[in-house]
């Protein structure tokens, strides 16, 4: 792990070794020192406690509780596997960690950490709603960096389109509806793909694919078609604004940043 002192400094606990996080922890591994975390170890003042989770009850309350009470203004936040999903459901998820499933991870754990402004963590009393408040807020400042962008969006439904036409209109981007068999129209940077059966055989260069409850296959098989991004629905504009602005034209895309 990287002992760069120009980087941030993550406390890394939990089950980080687990294979649903190894993408995960490359991508922060390059961008921040981890330092490996136990009840007893930890240097002072980190930027953020990363607390791995592959499976429910891996790691206590009582051991977050004191990690954050070593590290009150950190950020705390939770990275979790496939068989966490159920946490919300049943009552039990840890209160005030930010939570970051794996299948979010390329677009949700850089809004999480916030490697790059290292702003003042927010209160953990923070609800759901005030976070895509103060999220949706932050988009106004990402808004002209996208602003003549034209993104195609491949769907079948009118109602999907409008949804996400309206999102792309937030960030400053126009948008063209086509059917899944027509071509990339000329000046369209991106697609927005509405589900495996509107993904068209010949590879675009930008392409996001929205998928529900998109598994660990649907990895694999977007590599292989060439997508440069996953995304859950229900859509997060926080989400879409990450993966967009990763996908911006003078960039290019080596790994699908599948979420």
């Amino acid at each position: 792990m990287s002992r760069n002192v120009h980087k941030p400094t993550i406390w890394l606990a939990g089950d980080w070794q687990h294979a649903d996080f190894a993408a995960a922890i490359r991508w922060l591994g390059e961008r921040a020192c981890l330092l490996r975390l136990s009840l007893g170890e930890g240097t002072a003042s980190p930027h953020a406690i990363l607390v791995c989770q592959s499976r429910p009850g891996q790691t206590s309350q009582s051991a977050v509780e004191q990690w954050h009470s070593r590290a009150p203004l950190a950020r705390l936040v939770a990275l979790l596997g496939s068989w966490c999903e159920g946490e919300l459901r049943s009552g039990r998820p840890w209160p005030g960690v930010m939570r970051v499933p794996w299948r979010t991870w390329p677009v949700r754990l850089p809004l999480a950490l916030d490697l790059e402004s290292r702003s003042m963590r927010l209160p953990r009393t923070l609800t759901d709603v005030e976070r895509l408040q103060r999220e949706s807020a932050a988009l106004r400042t990402q808004k002209n960096r996208a602003a003549k962008w034209t993104a195609i969006i491949r769907t079948e439904s009118r109602a999907m389109y409008d949804g996400i036409s309206d999102a792309l209109a937030a960030l400053g981007m126009g948008s063209v509806w086509s059917a899944a068999a027509e071509a990339l129209p000329a000046g369209c940077e991106l697609e927005i793909i509405d589900g495996w059966k509107n993904v068209v055989d010949s590879p675009g260069p930008r392409r996001i694919l929205l998928l529900h409850f998109p598994r660990p296959e649907d990895w694999t098989r977007a590599a292989a078609a060439g997508l440069a991004a996953v995304l859950p629905l229900p859509l997060h504009l926080a989400e879409l604004a990450e993966a967009a602005l990763r996908l911006a034209p003078q960039t290019a895309t080596q790994q699908p940043a599948v979420a």
